[in-house]
């Protein structure tokens, strides 16, 4: 039986047109993960408010990322609206309070 990685690398050439382009794919801690980049286009002013809004709800979660850029930063684009998810947390500190 063949593993997810091993799956998804044969098959790469599809990346894009039936498979989503990866930046990154393995197991971490026994799950699988998969890392995406950034949706290729520009972003609004009111995409970059949800980015901050979302930004702003980890933190009053008492977590602060401590690397945000663009490669931690995915969006999924829904008509005119976007989701965004952060990740790569390996940096990220509590707050004090």
């Amino acid at each position: 039986m063949l593993t997810e990685v091993a799956v998804y690398d044969a098959l790469k050439v599809l990346q894009g047109l039936c498979i989503p382009h990866f930046k990154l794919a393995g197991y971490y801690g026994g799950i699988f993960v998969i890392r995406l980049p950034l949706e290729v286009g520009k972003l609004s002013h009111r995409d970059r408010l949800e980015i901050v809004d979302k930004l702003s709800l980890i933190h009053t979660y008492g977590i602060l990322h401590n690397d945000i850029r663009l490669d931690n930063i995915l969006i999924r684009r829904y008509d005119d609206r976007i989701k965004v998810y952060f990740i790569d947390f390996a940096m990220s500190k509590r707050t004090s309070n």
